[in-house]
């Protein structure tokens, strides 16, 4: 049973492995703005000015550094121009964004329409770095830890009852129970795939629901062997017995440092 349980878990480990790999050399990947500090329209509106002020900066500097004449005047007014090119783009970035958007899908007609505009339109919402007073992220990451483990067990049960639909379990699957053993054909993992939603992830692995919904039919099958051999051994690999709980704030305008908003 041992060797049966660490199959399992490099099995699960490989399969993520070969999604991540598989969407690394295929999908495009754009880092985010605040990563990259980059600007829609950079290149074309602002770059051509901030040469222009560094070449004549440059020019002034070898010149002494004058505070009149041409090269002076010069140097002043490239530099105006540049700044003012970025205000200027900072001002019309949503619209130079959304003609791009279009022109992409005029060219392509693969491509999603109405997932575009959600991208678009989606408001994240900020994460507040205090709740309840607490500042240090463990700290508030265990105040929601708590707030959840009250509303789970909010719902009375009876020990005994729950003892004995666990025992009824754990005998099925030392017995080998039929109904534990009846496989999951590459097919019906194929149809649950199909009805996942783009763009969710669990957290923990960095998979998401693009990584099955983009994938070949290998998947399926590998996917429908690993879940048949969950059952079997009623064992879930560890990486599968993780989640994340991810605190959304009640409303638009919600007080996002006090816990109960969530």
């Amino acid at each position: 049973m041992r060797d049966h349980v660490a199959s399992l878990n490099r099995y699960a480990a490989k399969i993520t492995e070969a999604c991540h790999k598989s969407a690394k050399n295929v999908i495009p990947i754009t880092k985010p703005r605040s990563e990259s500090g980059r600007i829609p329209g950079w290149t074309e509106f602002v770059a051509p000015l901030r040469a222009q002020s560094i070449f004549w900066h440059k020019l002034w500097c070898d010149n002494g550094r004058p505070h009149s004449g041409l090269v002076a005047d010069i140097m002043r007014k490239t530099r105006v121009r540049y700044h003012a090119g970025i205000r200027q783009l900072r001002k019309h970035e949503a619209e130079i964004v959304n003609k791009r958007i279009a022109s992409a899908l005029s060219e392509n007609n693969s491509r999603d329409f109405w997932l575009e505009i959600k991208c678009i339109k989606q408001n994240r919402s900020a994460v507040s770095g205090v709740v309840d007073g607490l500042c240090d992220s463990s700290d508030i990451a265990n105040l929601f830890a708590s707030k959840f483990q009250d509303l789970y067990t909010q719902v009375s049960y009876d020990c005994n009852d729950m003892q004995n639909i666990r025992d009824e379990l754990d005998e099925l699957v030392l017995n080998g129970s039929p109904l534990l053993r009846s496989l999951i054909s590459p097919n019906e993992t194929s149809c649950a795939i199909n009805s996942l939603k783009r763009g969710k992830s669990e957290g923990s692995s960095s998979l998401s629901t693009d990584h099955f919904i983009n994938a070949c039919d290998k998947l399926s099958v590998h996917l429908s062997i690993l879940f048949s051999a969950m059952l079997v051994h009623g064992y879930a690999p560890s990486a599968m017995s993780k989640s994340t709980v991810i605190p959304i704030p009640k409303g638009r305008h919600a007080n996002i440092t006090v816990s109960c908003n969530y």
